[in-house]
């Protein structure tokens, strides 16, 4: 699951065989954010985390980056379209947005527990460096236009998704993307963020 700029609140239902109380294994990924279980205990990014039955787990703001992932073990249990189970709002794939008081099946854990070791990631910078590749149209600019790109900084605004009015194939010539490597970086750049364009 998704949360944009934290403010979620998650209750685990967890019922073993005969519906007695059991426990799944939560993780937080993406943005590190100040999260907590009504247990008193802290949530630490990117380590598996016991969760008992009625616990509630609660993300606060991340202090940079934007959006934070809470995986379960298990998996959101709905049904996949296109091999996803994300929604798509503007295509309306998918299962429907989450609202407050939905209620997500989770998959059967699949055997016992592995051993995990707790994964170290670097905090997100302020100021963010994106590699480039260029093309396919880089030949249709001037060396002012490919010299702008790479020796100031970019700021991104609330009206960074362009998807709103134009789709992704809209025919404008496309002076290069964005390495596949460093998209995931280029999701958690929120409004007012710095970033920096460099050619790879």
């Amino acid at each position: 699951m998704e949360a944009t700029f934290g403010g979620l609140r998650l209750r685990l239902r967890a019922r073993g065989p005969g519906g007695t109380p059991s426990v799944r294994y939560m993780a937080l990924t993406g943005a590190p954010c100040p999260a907590r279980l009504d247990d008193g205990r802290t949530v630490a990014p990117n380590t598996p985390i016991a969760v008992y039955d009625g616990q509630v787990l609660e993300l606060g703001a991340p202090p940079s980056g934007l959006h934070t992932y809470v995986a379960v073990r298990g998996g959101i249990d709905v049904e996949p379209s296109l091999g996803s189970r994300a929604t798509d709002l503007l295509s309306g794939l998918g299962p429907a947005p989450l609202t407050a008081g939905a209620l997500l099946p989770v998959g059967a854990p699949g055997g016992p527990m592995p051993g995990v070791d707790p994964a170290h990631r670097s905090a997100l910078p302020d100021d963010i460096t994106l590699r480039v590749v260029p093309g396919p149209r880089d030949d249709w600019f001037d060396t002012v236009s490919v010299r702008t790109l790479y020796r100031q900084p970019w700021e991104a605004t609330s009206r960074s998704n362009r998807v709103a009015d134009h789709p992704v194939t809209g025919g404008y010539p496309v002076i290069g993307v964005v390495h596949a490597a460093d998209l995931s970086l280029a999701g958690q750049i929120r409004p007012g963020g710095r970033v920096w364009f460099r050619p790879e």
